[in-house]
């Protein structure tokens, strides 16, 4: 009879300390799946492109496209312009979809054409701060001059270059 306590005691034990384990294993994986949704993440790009308008100089209808390529970082405008006065416009969101914050260090622009056959204007956003989940707008105006523009096929491709701040 003794030896029947004895062992049910012990499995007893036993039983309690699996439990035990199995209820340390759960709250130490909850601890860590918390830990991970915390960690700090860097990463800010280009979210969306918005064609605001486009406007003819003339008769002919100014050709004009985009990509974001680069992992996101950069806005590819190809355009065909016509003539004088031609012009068309884009809005660029910048999206800091990390948990840091980020800042913007510079914008690289690159083209296919000779920069002074098209008037390039885009807005200040060099320095600026994008908190995480904000966004920030690049407005990018293009106008070809008063000199006649033969068709061509150009491309104005407008990179972002972000660091974080922390």
């Amino acid at each position: 009879m003794k030896n029947i306590k004895v062992e049910t005691i012990i499995i007893l034990v036993l039983s309690i300390t699996v439990i035990c384990m199995g209820l340390g294993f759960i709250v130490i994986n909850n601890k860590l799946k918390e830990e991970e949704k915390v960690k700090e993440k860097y990463e800010v790009k280009i979210t969306k492109v918005i064609k605001n308008n486009t406007i003819n100089g003339s008769k002919k209808t100014v050709d004009t496209d985009y990509n974001i390529i680069d992992n996101n970082k950069t806005v590819e405008i190809s355009m065909n312009l016509k003539d004088s006065n031609d012009s068309i416009s884009y809005t660029a969101i910048i999206k800091n979809t990390g948990t840091l914050p980020a800042k913007i260090d510079n914008i690289i622009e690159r083209n296919n054409f000779d920069k002074s056959l098209v008037s390039i204007k885009q807005s200040d956003i060099i320095g600026d701060t994008i908190e995480p989940k904000d966004e920030i707008e690049l407005n990018i105006d293009i106008t070809s001059p008063n000199k006649k523009l033969y068709s061509k096929d150009l491309i104005h491709k407008v990179t972002i270059l972000t660091s974080n701040i922390k």
